[in-house]
């Protein structure tokens, strides 16, 4: 497999097919092409264009993108995720409690909102026993994404019609009953 190793500030597009690799920060004030496999980052990742990844992305950081950001396999991102454009990711899209996106997220399968499946189950059981649910929190107090799915489904009414959940919320909720998303903001 084809390896490329990018780091610090690049000015321009990088375009490359097979495994792209970005040591620590990484700031491109263009576009970031992978057109074929996967994008690895350990650090933070600023791509001030388009970012477009034909597998699976993984950033250990914070990833920002100016652009729209296409992500055809998994996004996981262990910092905060901020794209400014639309975002479309293929697989499960996975970040670190804060989400920020543009005019439409299109996700191909669960919104997971911690990189950790315990801290995010502690987050999803508090938030559902102090918004009324204290028998689905018991409900998925163990098992993994596939246990938890059946479980919900049968109160996707009464988490839909709840008030108090925030977008992102509300999205990683859609995306556990109907096992994707696809949200459009409304024009004002």
């Amino acid at each position: 497999m084809n390896e490329k190793t990018i780091t610090g500030a690049i000015a321009g597009d990088v375009s490359f097919d097979g495994k792209l690799i970005v040591s620590g920060l990484c700031q491109v004030s263009g576009d970031i092409t992978c057109q074929s496999l996967q994008i690895d980052c350990g650090g933070n990742l600023d791509c001030r264009g388009y970012l477009d990844c034909g597998g699976y992305l993984d950033c250990g950081g914070y990833l920002n993108c100016g652009g729209n950001l296409d992500c055809r396999g998994n996004l996981n991102c262990r910092g905060n995720l901020d794209c400014r454009g639309n975002l479309d990711c293929g697989g499960n899209l996975e970040f670190s409690y804060h989400l920020q996106f543009g005019k439409s997220l299109k996700v191909g399968a669960e919104i997971r909102i911690a990189p950790f499946d315990e801290i995010e189950r502690g987050f999803w059981v508090e938030k559902l026993i102090l918004f009324g649910f204290p028998e689905l929190a018991a409900k998925i107090q163990t098992g993994c994404g596939q246990q938890i799915r059946p479980e919900i489904k049968p109160w996707a009414k009464k988490l839909r019609a709840c008030k108090l959940w925030t977008l992102t919320e509300r999205l990683a909720i859609e995306s556990w009953i109907e096992g994707k998303v696809d949200y459009k903001r409304e024009e004002k």
